[in-house]
């Protein structure tokens, strides 16, 4: 069983990891230079770029929350997973894009903050 220092530390990873998502996102935006459809791919719709944004920043706030061991990094990691799989749905099933092996990653790694929550709440860790 995972304890609260182990928690912690893969959380801290996980914040690297999500940083780097919102990097990503505000790429993409065009907030840190040119935004758009990835080569090849289309243009996201409105909904879609809003699950991406839900994805990244409530995932990272959901990393933040495992690393303090909060009881609401639990539903913030599950809404983040929700908003990932509904935003890469769309970029597997319809942008055209290449991108398959960074999805799959994603979606692994807030899958993997979902356990990391369920374990920390099954232990009594979270406050």
């Amino acid at each position: 069983m995972l304890g609260a220092k182990s928690i912690k530390a893969i959380a801290a990873v996980a914040i690297v990891w999500k940083l780097i998502g919102v990097a990503t996102y505000l790429a993409h935006v065009g907030l840190l230079g040119e935004g758009g459809p990835p080569p090849g791919g289309r243009e996201m719709p409105p909904l879609i770029t809003a699950a991406y944004a839900t994805g990244v920043f409530v995932g990272l706030g959901s990393a933040v929350g495992l690393f303090l061991l909060r009881r609401w990094a639990r539903l913030a990691a599950w809404v983040a997973l929700v908003a990932l799989v509904i935003d890469w749905g769309w970029v597997f099933g319809f942008s055209g894009a290449a991108s398959v092996p960074i999805g799959v990653t994603v979606l692994f790694v807030a899958s993997l903050m979902v356990y990391l929550a369920e374990v920390a709440k099954r232990s009594d860790l979270l406050r």
